[in-house]
C-alpha cells in the first residue's frame, strides 16, 4: 500500500487510511513485477502499476537502499489513482458538537 501512497504524499494527512477496507474491496489497483532481482535480502526492480486493468505507470527501485521512483503515463491517470486512494481515507472531523439535549 505504501507504494501507492508515496507519490501523492498521503502520509501528510492526519487521518486514517482504511487499510482493511481497501484490502477487502480493492479490485482496481494492482502492482505486478516486470523485472526483479535481489539486493542483499530485498527484492528490487520494476513494478508496473495497473488501474482498472490498464497500465498507468511504473515504480523503479534500483537497489535496497535506493529511493523508489514513481512514473505515470499521464497527469490524468495519476489523478484518477490518487482520487481512488483518497476514497479510502477517513478524516475525523475536528468539530465541537452541541449535545442534542442542549438544542
Amino acid at each position: 500500500m505504501s507504494d501507492f501512497q508515496e507519490p501523492f504524499d498521503l502520509y501528510r494527512y492526519e487521518c486514517d487510511f482504511e487499510y482493511s477496507k481497501f484490502n477487502e474491496e480493492n479490485t482496481r489497483l494492482e502492482l505486478l513485477w516486470y523485472d526483479k532481482w535481489t539486493d542483499s535480502d530485498t527484492h528490487v526492480g520494476v513494478h508496473i502499476i495497473f488501474f482498472d486493468k490498464k497500465p498507468i505507470g511504473f515504480i523503479h527501485q534500483g537497489g535496497r537502499k535506493c529511493s523508489k521512483e514513481h512514473w505515470f503515463t499521464s497527469v490524468e491517470d495519476a489523478t484518477q489513482m490518487k482520487d481512488y486512494l483518497m476514497s479510502y481515507v477517513f478524516i475525523e472531523p475536528n468539530l465541537n458538537i452541541i449535545p442534542k439535549e442542549n438544542l
